[in-house]
């Protein structure tokens, strides 16, 4: 009876199930529109959490806001300046400042800009760059911030040929002049080896337009493509321009060969006055005009498949984008609003 037990046992554990072990699927949140933040705002940049912006009225500063909602939180006051440029990574905001009321004592001094890193955990504001003309764009690497400097205003609106390029470490030493005695730069943008930006042609007594590179450790300028180009926008090999033309009535992107050996396609679409341009997810979003506002569009880096996302009265020179909504500052009917829109 005994060696039974023991046979019926072992051949009880022998047969056991298997046991399945089922790992948990953690939630998604969910997409949805929202209204972020009543803010009057040109400026925003986006991480993967958070909305980063300016105040231009009320409390002058640079804000952040959770981008699934809650109160914004105040990371750093400027009361002499308004934010007008910005960029992020993964521990600071850049911002170039533009001076404001009471910080006015010559007539030149609006022209004449800071540039600032912001902690964005703990808001401490650091100085990079001052005495800056106008910067039109702000780029960031792992080691350095770069700039566009449109130029010296001789009788607004006319400046002078003297636009640069220039980068600064992120600490705010080793300031240095990439390129100089450029006709209005407007955009900037960098790689591993090169920093890309484009001429507007605009400045006093030089025309020259189009977009360019210089190594990001110094030398020679290159020009890659003489045509008009007002920004521009790195992926992978491809370098892709964006202009409006008031003469044809259309704003142009193209698709380039970064090294400047190859226009590859381009794209028209209504005509926006300084079109603005950001690539993602394997699509290119611009702002485009509407019969009633302006839109954010897109379409694939082919330029093909264009898309109407979101209308909407716009007060933003830049557009915020991830894999669930758009970020965008607009000028509602009595107020202006930081919002997130589902894609």
């Amino acid at each position: 009876m005994r060696a039974l037990l023991l046979l019926l046992m072992a051949t009880s554990i022998g047969a056991a199930p298997a046991v399945t072990r089922r790992h948990a699927v953690v939630p998604q949140p969910p997409c949805f529109s929202a209204v972020l933040a009543q803010a009057a705002t040109a400026t925003i940049a986006v991480d993967n959490d958070s909305v980063f912006y300016g105040d231009d009225s009320g409390l002058l500063g640079v804000y952040r806001v959770a981008k699934t909602g809650g109160q914004p939180r105040l990371l750093a006051s400027f009361s002499c300046c308004v934010a007008t440029q910005m960029v992020v990574d993964a521990d600071n905001v850049y911002v170039a400042l533009q001076p404001y009321g009471d910080a006015l004592h010559t007539s030149n001094d609006r022209w004449i800009y800071t540039i600032y890193a912001i902690s964005k955990s703990s808001g401490v504001a650091v100085l990079l760059a001052d005495g800056v003309w106008l910067p039109q764009q702000l780029a960031v690497d792992d080691r350095f911030v770069y700039w566009a400097s449109l130029g010296t205003v001789i009788k607004n609106p006319e400046f002078a040929s003297d636009g640069k390029i220039e980068r600064v470490n992120k600490d705010g030493t080793g300031r240095t002049t990439l390129a100089s005695g450029l006709s209005g730069p407007t955009s900037v943008t960098a790689d591993d080896t090169f920093v890309y930006f484009a001429e507007s042609g605009l400045a006093q007594g030089n025309s020259s337009s189009g977009a360019r590179r210089v190594p990001k450790e110094g030398g020679s300028v290159q020009r890659l493509y003489d045509r008009s180009v007002d920004s521009l926008a790195l992926n992978g090999d491809d370098l892709y321009l964006i202009s409006g033309n008031t003469s044809t009535g259309k704003t142009t992107i193209s698709q380039t060969a970064k090294n400047g050996s190859q226009v590859k396609r381009t794209f028209n679409d209504s005509l926006i006055i300084n079109p603005v341009m950001t690539i993602f997810d394997g699509r290119v979003y611009y702002l485009t005009q509407t019969k009633s506002a302006f839109a954010v569009a897109s379409v694939t880096l082919d330029l093909t498949g264009r898309t109407v996302h979101v209308e909407r009265l716009f007060n933003s020179g830049t557009i915020g984008v991830d894999g669930c909504a758009f970020y965008i500052s607009t000028i509602a009917p009595n107020d202006f609003e930081v919002e997130r829109v589902v894609r």
